[in-house]
């Protein structure tokens, strides 16, 4: 944990261009769905292929959080075309009883309501950390999938400028790949 907050929770370097789409990349399983924040159950790689690029945030813990923040919000600013999934793994029983019996609801006021049904709590994290190939629970991540479920863009820690610059980039490189 030291050497991630020494890191800034940098638990590898963003690529400075897209990710090949290739046979053995990781990709978003056809199966994986989840319910949303509005209580509706969604395929998460249907909400992806609805879309050229997916925004797509991943954060297991209350330390995590600041570091997803950084890029959510100046994507939320922004607003470009992409799709958004933001994943929020409970890793433990005590924490998923604990979002059960009223976290949920202050989740709910604190989150604007056209963002609930891209917002998914949820017990577990294994799944997913296996198919984004994510190093731990303890980090904040970022990622862009395309229309595939393909995994072509990710970033950990907290936002840097240039990693901002190329998140956006790559969402642009997206969009022009599928008219």
């Amino acid at each position: 944990m030291k050497e991630m907050i020494n890191l800034n929770g940098k638990l590898f370097s963003a690529p400075t261009k897209l990710l090949p789409s290739m046979e053995d990349s990781f990709r978003l399983s056809p199966t994986f769905s989840l319910k949303a924040l509005d209580g509706q159950r969604r395929n998460l790689m249907d909400l992806a292929s609805s879309h050229n690029a997916t925004f797509v945030t991943v954060s297991c813990s209350s330390f995590a959080d600041p570091m997803v923040e950084s890029f959510r919000k100046p994507y939320l600013e922004q607003q470009p075309s992409a799709g958004l999934l933001d994943l929020r793994p409970i890793p433990s029983r005590l924490k998923a009883f604990l979002w059960s019996n009223g976290i949920k609801r202050a989740a709910r006021r604190e989150i604007p309501d056209h963002l609930h049904p891209a917002y998914f709590v949820y017990r577990g994290g294994q799944e997913l950390r296996g198919m984004l190939g994510l190093p731990n629970l303890y980090g904040g991540y970022v990622c862009l999938l395309d229309r595939d479920g393909v995994l072509r863009w990710r970033a950990s820690g907290f936002a840097t400028d240039s990693e901002l610059e190329l998140l956006f980039k790559c969402i642009d490189d997206l969009q022009k790949d599928h008219p």
